[in-house]
């Protein structure tokens, strides 16, 4: 697929979504590119569906929906997702919570997968609190970092608030399983969990804890066209 993108145009094999490139709807998103590739180009300099469908789906939840509650991530790693996160945080007036252990991998987590090809434990130690502040710039202010081992690091205050936005990119079984299980009971009507690396075909646990919830929660998933194959988690309660 041939993607462009300049100061004036974003274009999807030239046809570009009308809302952006005909109406000028979403102003922000050139700037949200910019963050969502610095210090990972390679990897998210032609993910623009990922970006655009986080912006419409939040935008959706957020304004038409009218959702309340806080946002939060699980898994930063260099804050790319974090800073579009952080974008709608400060727009709302909401806290975006920013869960990783900021140095990668747990041991714990990486049993079911260290046999498997290719996989590389060390591949996400190459970032920091600092990158990641650096990353979402003024935003961040909107944003409360907490590092350590989900969910073993999370506060006590956070016990009894609700989210609207969740988005998760744990990567590995445990913290995805232990993410969708603590979020799931405080997540608001219409809240929607931002599913990262479900249909990859690499990263088998996540699809593998997503499945399981799913089947439990009697909750549904919709499939996303993008780079690290995501997948959306509307909730119906």
């Amino acid at each position: 697929m041939h993607i462009r993108m300049d100061k004036q145009n974003l274009q999807i094999n030239d046809y570009g979504p009308d809302s952006v490139n005909v109406r000028n709807r979403y102003p922000y998103i050139f700037e949200l590119f910019e963050k969502f590739k610095k210090y990972n180009y390679e990897n998210n300099k032609g993910d623009l569906n990922r970006l655009l469908s986080f912006v419409l789906n939040i935008e959706q939840t957020l304004n038409n929906d009218n959702v309340e509650g806080s946002i939060a991530e699980v898994g930063v790693y260099k804050g790319n997702s974090a800073a579009i996160l952080a974008h709608f945080a400060k727009e709302y007036n909401k806290t975006c919570y920013l869960f990783d252990t900021y140095e990668g991998f747990d041991d714990r987590d990486i049993e079911d997968h260290k046999n498997q090809k290719g996989f590389n434990p060390l591949e996400f130690d190459d970032t920091s609190i600092e990158l990641v502040t650096e990353v979402i710039g003024d935003n961040v202010k909107s944003c409360e970092f907490i590092k350590g081992y989900f969910p073993e690091c999370i506060p006590s205050n956070l016990k009894n608030k609700t989210f609207s936005i969740v988005s998760l990119d744990c990567d590995l079984y445990n913290p995805m399983k232990a993410s969708l299980e603590w979020f799931y009971p405080r997540m608001n009507n219409k809240s929607i969990f931002l599913i990262h690396d479900y249909s990859s075909g690499y990263f088998k646990g996540v699809k593998r804890a997503v499945d399981e919830f799913c089947n439990v929660s009697k909750q549904h998933l919709i499939l996303m066209p993008d780079k690290g194959g995501s997948a959306f988690i509307k909730i119906y309660k």
